[in-house]
């Protein structure tokens, strides 16, 4: 079970941190929990649209990984760079969302949620 809610935060967890981080800083250090998800966790949420099947295998924890550096590096780029700008909310916010549907495409296992 502990396997299953990390996968979803993985994936939720950016689209959470919108409110927040639109009105200060931001969560840059969230990719890095993608880290920790570990390979063959798979969940299923059937509520969801016409059912979702979330999941990592060997090679989606590769490009997981990967993608995660890729989106921890460029957030703490963005933090350092974007703390006087006058628009920074607003790339914060579209920062997150291209991020977490970033990381929906990688663990989505079917074709609804990819």
């Amino acid at each position: 079970m502990m396997n299953e809610t990390l996968l979803l935060f993985v994936w939720l967890a950016p689209l959470a941190a919108l409110v927040p981080a639109i009105g200060r800083g931001g969560r840059w250090w969230m990719p890095a929990a993608a880290l920790l998800v570990p390979a063959g966790t798979f969940v299923d949420l059937p509520w969801l649209l016409l059912g979702v099947r979330l999941g990592v295998d060997s090679v989606g924890m590769m490009f997981l990984a990967f993608t995660a550096v890729l989106w921890l590096a460029a957030g703490l780029h963005a933090a350092m760079h974007m703390q006087t700008d006058p628009h920074s909310a607003r790339f914060r916010l579209f920062f997150l969302l291209a991020m977490s549907g970033n990381f929906g495409l990688i663990v989505g296992q079917d074709l609804i949620s990819s």
